[in-house]
């Protein structure tokens, strides 16, 4: 009888370590697994990082003060942004391809911008013949000028009477004289203000493209 019972409390201690001995491993599995959560979390980060850097797309718009033409729109390192006279506002057009891209880079974008004293309702964007998008102010489509060669360059103004810095409602920038000039309905304006706004650089003869 002792016997029995020794062999049958022998066999159920042996059927308690058994278990005791796979809960165990049980929680050390289910412990491993946040570890590799964590892992794979910490990896998201990065990897959105990499995508938005790198993409050489514009991701940033500011207001600024030129001393000569007052309030204008320049990029994120601080380059004149400018509109062409011959694109359309409405509906948003550009009308600057070839050769006058490459003259006047249009502003391309990706999916974020960030403002600084611009209007976020004023900005729009148009799909050009290539597949990029271009950035518009109120419609109009916005460029840099290739002769501008460090930020605070304002180069283009007036060039062929059609190319204009661009103040942030989306308004052609005008000096202050030309401005005064042209309310002041004298003989030079001739109900052109905008192409005599500027002579020193409207002599091309390249029809507006500035080259």
């Amino acid at each position: 009888m002792f016997s029995k019972r020794r062999i049958i409390v022998a066999g159920a201690m042996a059927a308690a370590a058994c278990l005791l001995t796979a809960c165990g491993g049980a929680s050390g599995s289910a412990t491993s697994a946040p570890p590799a959560a964590s892992s794979s979390g910490s990896a998201a980060p990065a990897a959105s990082s990499g995508a938005s850097g790198g993409s050489g797309l514009d991701a940033a718009l500011r207001a600024t003060t030129n001393s000569t033409l007052g309030p204008i729109v320049v990029d994120g390192p601080g380059r004149t942004l400018y509109r062409f006279d011959k694109d359309s506002a409405s509906p948003p057009a550009s009308n600057c391809e070839g050769a006058c891209a490459k003259l006047w880079p249009p502003v391309l974008v990706g999916t974020q911008i960030s403002l600084t004293g611009v209007n976020r309702a004023l900005l729009g964007t148009i799909k050009r013949a290539d597949g990029t998008v271009q950035l518009t102010l109120h419609g109009w489509p916005l460029y840099r000028y290739a002769g501008d060669s460090a930020p605070g360059d304002v180069n283009g103004e007036g060039v062929g009477g059609v190319w204009f810095a661009v103040r942030p409602t989306g308004a052609k920038a005008l000096p202050a004289s030309s401005t005064s000039s042209s309310n002041s309905g004298n003989s030079t304006s001739s109900g052109n203000s905008t192409s005599s706004g500027n002579s020193s650089n409207s002599n091309s003869t390249s029809g507006g493209y500035g080259y």
